[in-house]
């Protein structure tokens, strides 16, 4: 990590991650704020004690899980071209502390209030995982233009969150609620109930990842209108619109695009320099690699009558930060549906569409396509279906703590271990094995990742002098005016989810279908 801290500032967190960024070498650091650690299969008591050194170790030890879980299982599902492999690095003694006090008044209140492990950076923490600072097309864009043509650089971080929903024929009846609306929208409820949210979005993930241009713009207008945690827009890696930072978005889009078109008023300029910046946010999701195979879906049935996810993979190509195998993920979508009932869509008609249309179909290898093709690796069982197989490997585990190598719940995340239960099919004649318990739950978990993951769009104007088409420089989009702009589209917060963490999924479940329910 570089030494200069006044070049390091804040960025961002989550519940278990702090992000830093470096002004001057365009770097993002990613410190870790609690540690988990297991023993057999439970976390570490909180009341047996460690000392600095063992809880550096683990810090250190829980970052190369996460870097081997991207490397091996995210990075083949996903492709390279939207997955960039972290590095593990050191930081120097006396850096957490410094950050500590210097970013205190930064932090947002709603993340100060959770359990005293969750408040801060862990003193003992001495490694992290950096990237590129994905808010910058990168460093190429503009390397190849003279430094007079500089332009500022726009992104937006979007939180998508799960894009389907399991087909009302594939619950039970109990169950039904969930085949029609979307557990976001259910969970908007909760959240509603808990006051964790003043105003509640409009958003709905099954807009974003319908593949339709009209509804993917209805949900991104929804997450301009309301960011909650889903929607941020930073300039020159600096956040500028937020749910808890609101400068002028319309001011800072027209510095972006550099001009006027003519015959618009200013308040019709601005509104109409906001659906081009959205407009193309839509191009970049839409987008297809260059050289991107064509994804094949295929339809499986078995004997459970839930969707199933296989593929197959040979081959290798250079990859973001390091070289990986791509794999083509088929998944069926015919018992997944894309609409529900909560949109705030206008004019969804559900009994005119066959529930199969999405983004996988008319944009595979896409980055919405390739999240969607791997979100749907939880076989549209969910939790519901999931968590008794979760009890039984776990009661196995407890029985014999030997077989923990074995099944690798817990890791070391290796191919063997974790893709290959993701790309290849199992014998459902065999469904009361351990085996195929273990099977079901490291999809489930995969497909948990992607449900929490993010996605950065990143945008930059070309200079009106250049027609540099070198390799090395960024592929563009093309507004309506023809101005066109470097992109590049990444996937971002790509953690493995705990084991036992299902235990917290099937509560929640519970406590969100309840809410809905009192709704209702």
């Amino acid at each position: 990590m570089a030494s200069e801290e006044e070049n390091v500032l804040y960025r961002g967190e989550g519940i278990r991650n702090l992000v830093l960024y470096n002004i001057k070498d365009k770097q993002v650091y990613r410190l870790q704020k609690i540690v988990q650690r297991y023993t057999t299969d439970e976390i570490l008591d909180e009341n047996q004690s460690e000392t600095v050194e063992e809880r550096s170790q683990h810090i250190h030890q829980n970052l190369q899980g996460v870097v081997s879980y991207i490397h091996n299982v995210m990075q083949p599902l996903l492709s390279s071209n939207f997955v960039y492999v972290p590095r593990l690095t050191q930081i120097p003694k006396g850096f957490v502390e410094k950050v500590e006090s210097e970013i205190e008044h930064l932090r947002p209140a709603y993340r100060k209030i959770h359990d005293e492990d969750f408040k801060t950076i862990d003193p003992a923490t001495c490694s992290a995982l950096v990237l590129p600072d994905l808010c910058f097309v990168g460093d190429s864009a503009m390397s190849a233009h003279p430094q007079q043509y500089y332009t500022p650089t726009i992104s937006v971080e979007i939180k998508p969150k799960k894009g389907f929903m399991p087909a009302p024929g594939s619950l039970f009846k109990e169950d039904s609620i969930k085949g029609k609306v979307c557990k976001f929208c259910m969970h908007k409820k909760l959240k509603e109930k808990e006051g964790r949210w003043n105003n509640s979005s409009n958003y709905c993930p099954l807009d974003l990842f319908s593949g339709d241009r009209r509804r993917m713009m209805h949900a991104l207008l929804s997450l301009y209108g309301i960011p909650q945690n889903n929607f941020k827009v930073f300039q020159d890696g600096r956040e500028v619109f937020s749910d808890t930072v609101q400068e002028d978005l319309t001011g800072i889009l027209h510095q972006f695009f550099g001009d006027s078109v003519n015959g618009f008023t200013n308040g019709l300029q601005k509104q109409h320099e906001l659906h081009t910046f959205l407009d193309l946010i839509v191009d970049a999701l839409l987008s297809t690699p260059e050289g991107a195979k064509p994804s094949q879906i295929c339809h499986t049935q078995s004997n459970q009558a839930t969707p199933n996810s296989c593929a197959h993979s040979n081959g290798g190509s250079e990859g973001k930060g390091h070289a990986s195998s791509e794999v083509k993920v088929m998944n069926r979508t015919k018992l997944c549906s894309n609409f529900c009932a909560k949109s705030s869509y206008p004019n969804i008609d559900n009994s005119q569409n066959d529930g199969a249309a999405s983004v996988m179909l008319s944009a595979p290898e896409s980055v919405l396509g390739r999240i969607l093709c791997t979100q749907q690796l939880d076989d549209a069982v969910d939790i519901d279906g999931v968590f008794p197989l979760y009890q039984r490997v776990k009661d196995h585990l407890k029985a014999h703590p030997e077989d923990r190598c074995k099944f690798g719940v817990y890791g070391p995340f290796t191919k063997e271990l974790w893709l290959d239960p993701c790309i290849q099919g199992f014998d459902t004649a065999d469904t009361d094995s351990l085996e195929y318990a273990v099977y079901k739950v490291k999809r489930f978990i995969v497909s948990k990742t992607m449900q929490d993951c993010s996605i950065m769009v990143a945008m930059q104007r070309c200079p009106s002098c250049s027609q540099s088409k070198t390799a090395d420089v960024p592929p563009c989009l093309t507004d309506g005016h023809g101005r066109k702009f470097h992109y590049s589209v990444s996937i971002i917060d790509l953690d493995p989810k705990p084991f036992d963490k299902l235990t917290k999924y099937n509560q929640l479940e519970k406590n969100i279908l309840q809410a809905y329910t009192e709704y209702l």
